[in-house]
């Protein structure tokens, strides 16, 4: 009889169990991360009888778990990244902001006064024009930098973030493996770190790895940098850029050590930040920049062909760009790079929208890497300098002379030209950053402040002899080099005035005009129609046919107010072919394509990670959430349960009492 007794109380116990942990679940169906829980029954073996609990568990599937943390990362990642994209997007695009409806104004105001280039309020009207392009290009860089500036913000408020969820996951490792010692299941502290993991996937990519029961979930980022192994916890922090202090890093300090683990992070909000900076941020201010650097040199080159009001030749129209580009050194390098090392831009027309980084793998080796492709050039592809026929170095692609016992290397490549300096000499693993393009629209300026300095009219007036018998006519006059245009004649030079006459046999004799009494006969040549004659700092381009005897003259156009054929030489420029075979604004517009393209992209690739999201959600959910219908009928199930066990024991009871009044009587 006792035995059924037994029995009786051994069912009453687990229904009770059963019916608390059902309790539990519809409690917590609201708690994130929550977890079903489950008793686990064992029928106990004759004689013994009755039923045991095995075990209190959570109801997980750890691979649906570990796809949540992933699918999650992906997601945030996507959406961080589609967020800021569509920011740069809007401002590239928008006609507030866009340099695009700025240049259109510039180019409207040089029209107007290309038509009276004698008005000086025409003048100052233009002067405003460009002092405003200038500034959206500044302002435009400011946008972006601040962009940049909110990404650094917001890594190092992650980060922070990060930290005190990292350091809690290893309090709840140890008190948890704690628990399993004592063979306590601890099911709401595990539930609680698998939150903490998945709320750490939101910030960035990871990867866990439990131990054999589970108790203890060690952490890794990137190539298996430790963040929790155990109940020990590594720090992250956030640090300057190696090269550019403007780029923040996330490292993890581990030991002694701190490890960069920012170019390793590909998921989470970090990781959209980071691949955001990287992979649009950097190349659209790159492209900007470039912009800027070639519609000012291009715009400057023109100008100074020109003649203002005062009849001086014309200056510089914007600031000299080709100095603004840097180079700096990795802060890992063992050398010292000297101040007077530089990086200067020499042809703006090679000129490519990237950085350039080098490294080198000994005291006198270098390779070069362009990040924009990530095309290498190894020391064996530049040609050293010193075997080379004068000029050597000088408009030479690829070319480098180095003195690599006293630190020194200058090369050149696509348009620029670095002069490294150091303290002593290179290292293996040196590491140096080129930005050529980075800071053009940041540093552009208008250079002019007067109206009267513009130089709309040529600066070499240029005109046929009346009683030429041929018909040869001037087609377009360059200035090449104007100091030396300007420079005093000496003898075997061409000084301006000149005349050019030509000859019997085909050709032509130049006549130094300084004294027109006197001519001086300076120099000759065969003449072909639409082939340059080159002259001393300008160039000339005639055509038709001239007859024996014919005359051009040419001296400087002092007094050409009216004169605006610089200014159209400027004016057509709009439509020039200055940027790889597009017009500046044509350039600017293919920055809107590709920044809108990718923003494309970005949305396309957020739905889909957030609909793959919702499924592997829903696939853990359906696993290990609470279903209140499915509670609602265990809890009928396990009341009767309970009922059916105190029948037995009151069964058990009146069988016992029976026997008792049967001995009795």
């Amino acid at each position: 009889m006792s035995s059924l007794v037994s029995v009786g109380l051994q069912a009453l116990s687990v229904s009770q169990r059963a019916l608390d942990l059902t309790g539990q679940n519809i409690a917590n169906v609201n708690t994130p991360g929550y977890s079903r829980q489950e008793l686990t029954l064992s029928a106990r073996p004759a004689p013994e009888l009755g039923v045991e609990v095995i075990s209190s568990s959570r109801v997980v599937d750890s691979f649906a778990t570990r796809q949540l943390w992933r699918d999650t990362s992906s997601f945030e990642g996507a959406d961080r990244f589609e967020y800021y994209i569509n920011q740069l997007d809007d401002l590239l695009a928008s006609s507030d902001t866009s340099v695009t409806a700025s240049m259109d104004q510039f180019f409207a105001a040089l029209q107007t006064v290309a038509n009276d280039p004698a008005s000086v309020p025409n003048r100052e009207l233009f002067l405003a024009q460009a002092d405003a392009l200038a500034r959206r290009f500044n302002d435009m860089d400011q946008l972006m930098d601040g962009l940049g500036e909110e990404i650094n913000a917001r890594i190092r408020s992650e980060t922070s973030n990060s930290n005190q969820m990292l350091s809690q996951i290893a309090k709840l490792n140890d008190t948890i493996s704690v628990a399993a010692s004592r063979n306590e299941e601890a099911s709401e502290l595990r539930d609680q770190r698998d939150e903490l993991i998945l709320k750490l996937s939101e910030t960035f990519n990871l990867s866990a790895r439990p131990n054999n029961d589970g108790s203890i979930v060690d952490l890794y980022v990137g190539n298996g940098v430790p963040l929790v192994i155990g109940s020990a916890a590594s720090a992250l922090t956030t640090r300057p850029g190696s090269f550019d202090p403007d780029r923040v890093e996330m490292v993890v300090a581990v030991g002694t050590r701190k490890i960069d683990v920012s170019g390793d992070l590909a998921g989470g909000r970090i990781g959209g930040m980071l691949n955001f900076r990287r992979d649009v941020l950097d190349p659209a201010q790159n492209e900007l920049g470039r912009l800027a650097i070639i519609f000012a040199d291009t715009m400057n080159t023109q100008h100074q062909s020109g003649m203002d009001l005062d009849g001086n030749l014309g200056g510089l129209l914007f600031n000299d760009l080709t100095a603004s580009a840097a180079v700096r050194a990795s802060r890992d390098n063992e050398s010292v790079l000297k101040s007077s090392s530089s990086l200067v831009i020499t042809d703006s027309s090679q000129l490519t929208a990237s950085e350039y980084s080098i490294s080198f793998g000994s005291a006198e080796s270098f390779t070069v890497t362009r990040e924009s492709d990530g095309k290498r050039f190894t020391m064996a592809q530049f040609t050293n300098a010193a075997t080379l026929p004068p000029p050597g170095f000088a408009d030479q692609n690829l070319t480098y002379e180095a003195d690599f016992a006293n630190g020194e290397l200058k090369l050149n490549i696509d348009g620029v030209t670095v002069d490294l300096r150091t303290e002593s000499v290179f290292f293996a693993s040196d590491k140096f950053l080129l930005q050529p393009v980075n800071h053009g629209a940041e540093t552009i300026a208008l250079d002019v402040n007067n109206g009267r300095r513009l130089a709309f009219a040529s600066a070499i007036r240029a005109e046929t002899a009346p009683d030429n018998q041929g018909d040869v006519e001037v087609q377009s006059i360059t200035v090449t080099d104007p100091d030396t245009l300007l420079a005093n004649p000496v003898v075997g030079q061409l000084g301006l005035p000149f005349e050019l006459v030509f000859d019997n046999n085909g050709g032509y004799n130049l006549f130094n005009m300084s004294d027109p009494l006197n001519p001086e006969q300076v120099g000759s040549g065969v003449y072909t129609s639409g082939d340059a004659i080159q002259l001393n700092g300008f160039s000339v381009v005639l055509r038709q046919q001239p007859v024996a005897g014919d005359r051009v003259s040419f001296e400087l156009n002092v007094d050409g107010k009216s004169d605006n054929r610089n200014a159209i030489a400027l004016s057509d420029l709009q439509q020039a072919e200055t940027i790889e075979q597009a017009s500046y604004q044509d350039n600017y517009g293919g920055l809107i394509e590709s920044v809108g393209s990718q923003a494309s992209v970005a949305q396309i690739n957020t739905r889909a990670s957030e609909s793959v999201l919702s499924n592997t959600r829903a696939v853990r959910d359906g696993i290990s959430g609470v279903n209140l219908d499915e509670e609602a009928a265990n809890i009928i199930r396990f009341q009767q349960t309970y009922q059916a066990a105190a029948q037995l024991i009151s069964a058990s009871r009146t069988l016992f009492d029976t026997l008792l009044n049967v001995s009795g009587g």
